[in-house]
């Protein structure tokens, strides 16, 4: 399903991407199908210090590592998407980048 097939029949325009990136998340040597968890010592509080924004709000992260709720799921990194769009539909950013 596209993000158009999403957001198109709500009246909300969704322009074509500029780029993509496709990486084999199994295969990649950096994470070899790693997903996030709560370390020993460490609380969920961590997935929302991930989850804000940096350089005036202009700079925010994506994906299930971000997401307490939702912490090492295909639907937390989704989530944590439309939560970056949000910010993006309010006018104040023009670019938004999600990478998960």
């Amino acid at each position: 399903m596209k993000s158009k097939d999403i957001f198109n029949p709500k009246g909300i325009v969704v322009p074509d991407p500029v780029q993509a990136v496709c990486i084999l998340w199994g295969k990649d040597h950096f994470a070899y199908g790693s997903y996030s968890y709560v370390a020993v010592g460490f609380s969920g509080d961590d997935y929302d210090i991930l989850a804000e924004s940096v350089w005036n709000e202009r700079v925010f992260f994506a994906g299930e590592a971000t997401n307490k709720q939702y912490h090492a799921t295909m639907h937390g990194a989704f989530l944590s998407v439309l939560r970056g769009c949000k910010h993006f539909e309010s006018g104040k950013e023009k670019v938004f980048h999600a990478c998960f």
